[in-house]
């Protein structure tokens, strides 16, 4: 069951990597 938390921070860290190189991405583009 301790197995399932760690990745799921993971994931949300990903997640927040990837939505704030998209966040760069579209200033640029603005």
């Amino acid at each position: 069951m301790d197995m399932h938390q760690p990745n799921y921070f993971y994931f949300l860290e990903r997640h927040n990597m990837m939505a704030n190189i998209i966040g760069q991405l579209s200033e640029i583009h603005n």
